[in-house]
C-alpha cells in the first residue's frame, strides 16, 4: 500500500481464487507458495477495500458470502482473460522473434 492507497493486483485475485478452491488460507498459501500471514492479508485487503465480506468465517472454518461469490465470478473472468492474452501474446512474439532471427 502507498500510504493508505490500496492498489488491487492480480496477485491479490489469484490469491482469492485459492481460497475459493480450498476453503482455507493455509493451505491456499501453500498453493501459491506464500506464508498464510501473505494470504491473510491479501483477503483482508480486498475485503477492506471494497467493503464487503468476501468470506465469514464461522468455527475456524471459511464460507463465501453472496458478494464473494459475485467477486469470484469477476475474479475468474478476468484472470481467465489474463491468462488467455499472456498465452496469445507470448505465442505472438515468439513467432516474431523467430521472424526477425531468419530475415
Amino acid at each position: 500500500m502507498i500510504e493508505g492507497v490500496f492498489i488491487m493486483t492480480l496477485r491479490h485475485i489469484r490469491i482469492f481464487l485459492a481460497v475459493c478452491k480450498y476453503n482455507n488460507v493455509t493451505m491456499a498459501a501453500k498453493e501459491l507458495f506464500i506464508a498464510q500471514p501473505a494470504a491473510s492479508l491479501a483477503i483482508k485487503e480486498l475485503e477492506e477495500y471494497y467493503g464487503i465480506k468476501l468470506f465469514d468465517r464461522i468455527s475456524k472454518r471459511l464460507y463465501i458470502t453472496e458478494p464473494g461469490k459475485k467477486f469470484l465470478s469477476y475474479a475468474s473472468h478476468i484472470t481467465s482473460l489474463f491468462d488467455e492474452m499472456e498465452k496469445e501474446l507470448g505465442q505472438f512474439f515468439s513467432r516474431r522473434d523467430i521472424d526477425e532471427k531468419n530475415i
